[in-house]
């Protein structure tokens, strides 16, 4: 893609850490037009395509951005507070993980953001179980747990 857009329309592509993006992305407060030193000139970014950030791994620093860590969280916000399109946007990110997921598929909570019982049982038939086997598992896990190990529910199930 990126060989493609350049060949085909002179469109640069430029690949970042995000510590990278916190080094050298700049934002204009009253327009969130970010850009960054290219190589003849300052370069506005249109879009980011992210490649990495799905992962704690990919926060290496760590979580404290007050206490002068957290250099890759740092440049994710600086991004995510730009005017620029993103690809997958923050709400799509977070709504591919297994975590929310798995917090949608307990009961009721669906129904916290759909007032149409129909409407919520019908999202819910595209659910498939999640279970946790976590601190915050709770008695629906246990059970989930409970018919693999004692009544033979091994094969409908996948632990991720």
């Amino acid at each position: 893609l990126e060989f493609a857009l350049h060949d085909r329309h002179g469109i640069p592509v430029v690949r970042m850490s995000l510590a990278e993006v916190q080094e050298r992305v700049t934002m204009d407060e009253s327009t969130g037009r970010l850009s960054f030193d290219g190589e003849a000139s300052r370069r506005e970014i249109a879009v980011v395509y992210y490649r990495a950030g799905y992962a704690p791994t990919d926060y290496p620093s760590g979580y404290d951005t007050a206490g002068g860590t957290g250099v890759e969280w740092l440049g994710r916000e600086k991004l995510e507070r730009g005017a620029c399109a993103k690809c997958p946007c923050l709400g799509y990110h977070l709504a591919g993980t297994k975590k929310v997921q798995q917090e949608l598929a307990r009961p009721g909570v669906v129904e916290r953001f759909i007032d149409d019982g129909d409407d919520a049982a019908a999202i819910r038939t595209a659910f498939a179980g999640l279970y946790s086997l976590g601190a915050d598992a709770n008695e629906d896990d246990a059970g989930a747990v409970r018919d693999v190990l004692l009544r033979g529910g091994e094969g409908r199930y996948v632990l991720k």
